[in-house]
């Protein structure tokens, strides 16, 4: 049985909000996706971006059919740090 964990970040812009997800998983699925897809009907501005963070390096970018919602590994997201 896999245990799947995640962690949530909404960040409240003027001109939106950006959702961050972080999974523990190695591979990033469409189901993780799931509650950021819901997100933009629960909020009273836009979703400008959401991501989910992983240690995924394969399914990388934006998903086909949501240019706001990215798969991002969490090494490229701390790069910089």
């Amino acid at each position: 049985m896999s245990v799947r964990i995640s962690h949530a970040l909404l960040i409240e812009r003027e001109d939106g909000y950006i959702a961050l997800e972080c999974k523990q998983a190695e591979r990033v699925a469409p189901v993780d996706f799931r509650g950021l897809r819901a997100l933009p009907s629960l909020l009273d501005k836009p979703l400008l971006l959401g991501l989910v963070v992983s240690q995924d390096r394969v399914n990388v970018g934006p998903l086909p059919a949501d240019e706001r919602l990215w798969s991002v590994p969490a090494p490229a997201l701390l790069a910089g740090a």
